[in-house]
């Protein structure tokens, strides 16, 4: 499993290296050693974002900054990051920011920042306790209290944010990342 943290990290350095380029989602998921889905539904499962949402709310965040502190043109910084026009970067950064890209160097405007994601596995023993106030067995009563133990959690982190699942659903996905 720690292979797997290593192949998603080396996705998301992948992204971050090429946000100003077109992303080829083979690219992706030969880099991952999965099929595009599989990565996908890992990544969305684990970050509780897909990734194209990742891809777009990073060239957001970037695409803000240089419009604030490098006081870069509209136009030039909605081409360099994939819109095909100003008005639909306009729209996306509105959408994400909360204002329009020519406000953006207002000094009363904050940016929104969706930071680089960075993964970490942990495997660890998770005790969960179950229980049910009272059960009758021939007619006495008793209470129960059942005990699971030895859950693997998957855990992606970006910054302070955790997102955490219980990783039996996805261990023959993260089987195929760890094995290539």
């Amino acid at each position: 499993m720690i292979k797997s943290a290593e192949k998603l990290n080396a996705v998301i350095d992948y992204i971050e290296n090429h946000l100003t380029e077109d992303i080829e989602p083979e690219k992706l998921a030969r880099i991952a050693c999965c099929s595009y889905f599989d990565l996908c539904r890992l990544f969305s499962l684990i970050v509780e974002v897909t990734l194209s949402d990742y891809i777009r709310k990073r060239r957001l965040t970037n695409a803000g900054a240089e419009l604030k502190y490098d006081r870069a043109k509209v136009l030039d910084t909605a081409l360099k990051y994939g819109y095909e026009s100003p008005v639909s970067f306009a729209r996306a950064f509105q959408s994400f920011h909360g204002f329009t890209p020519g406000n953006a160097s207002d000094s009363g405007n904050v940016l929104k920042v969706f930071p680089k994601l960075v993964f970490q596995v942990s495997a660890k023993t998770v005790m969960d306790k179950i229980r049910t106030e009272r059960i009758a067995v021939d007619g006495k009563e008793y209470e129960a209290q059942v005990t699971l133990a030895n859950r693997i959690c998957l855990t992606g982190r970006i910054m302070r944010r955790s997102a955490s699942i219980g990783a039996l659903k996805m261990l023959e996905t993260i089987s195929r990342i760890a094995l290539c």
